[in-house]
């Protein structure tokens, strides 16, 4: 696998392209499967097009849309930008979704930036009380799935239950919802099991999904995890339903 094979990653960004014909591992196949990943639009029923793709700003010009929401550029050399301190093992996921350990009292400034609507909570224990009223004071939902109990109702070897994932990848994948911020105690096996699973539905490579979530994890990295998000049944995913299209010519009017 070369290194254009794995993206998102922290401190390793290069684009997981695949290749042209990249080779993908499904259940009950038998084998590889050519195929190619999924744009994330295609999972919101919203395809991508050339109209929604920003140019990248030309040397010496100063694009005000590349900046965060609530930031404004300035010729002036005053007063230092503000420092931002960044979670653990955060990194965008996708275009609306990020993903983080639990955040900090220090890091909310920086969150504020990313202008969340939502937060979606994989670890036990609810965010401090800075955080609560945060999130309280800025309108972003809170959604603590992790509040239920991850192992002890996870059958057999799995540890996480498949029907949390679900959930969780189902209350991702709506527009409504973003950006949205994927956050557990450290930031790696949960957050990393549920888009170890968004991955699969993108149809990326296993060994990019592999990779990826090895990038946050280390030498953390628990088997029982890769083989889950290796093992999940994408079907049991319910994608958001396409918008309806208007139409493009209007009725004729009585008479015409």
């Amino acid at each position: 696998m070369s290194l254009s094979q794995t993206a998102n990653v922290p401190r390793r960004r290069s684009s997981i392209a695949g290749g042209s014909n990249p080779s993908l591992y499904m259940l009950g196949s038998g084998g590889p499967v050519p195929s190619a990943p999924l744009p994330f639009s295609a999972l919101l029923g919203t395809p991508q097009t050339a109209s929604s793709v920003s140019a990248a700003p030309t040397s010496g010009s100063s694009d005000s849309s590349a900046l965060p929401p609530g930031t404004t550029a300035t010729a002036s050399l005053g007063a230092p930008p503000p420092l931002f301190v960044v979670p653990d093992a955060f990194a965008l996921v996708e275009p609306g979704i990020y993903r983080s350990s639990m955040l900090a009292p220090a890091n909310l400034p920086f969150i504020r930036t990313l202008g969340l609507r939502s937060m979606l909570v994989l670890a036990p224990e609810a965010p401090n009380r800075h955080v609560l009223a945060f999130l309280d004071e800025n309108a972003i939902e809170l959604v603590h799935l992790g509040q239920r109990s991850w192992r002890s109702s996870a059958p057999g070897w799995r540890p996480i239950p498949e029907e949390l994932i679900k959930e969780a990848l189902e209350f991702l994948l709506q527009p409504k919802n973003q950006p949205v911020l994927i956050a557990c105690t450290s930031g790696i096996h949960e957050t990393g099991a549920v888009v170890g699973c968004l991955r699969r539905l993108q149809r990326w490579n296993f060994n990019s999904i592999a990779v990826e979530y090895r990038s946050f994890a280390d030498n953390k990295a628990r088997y029982a995890t890769e083989q889950l998000i290796e093992l999940f049944d994408v079907d049991l995913i319910t994608l958001p339903a396409a918008p309806p299209v208007a139409a493009a010519v209007a009725a004729p009017a009585n008479g015409s």
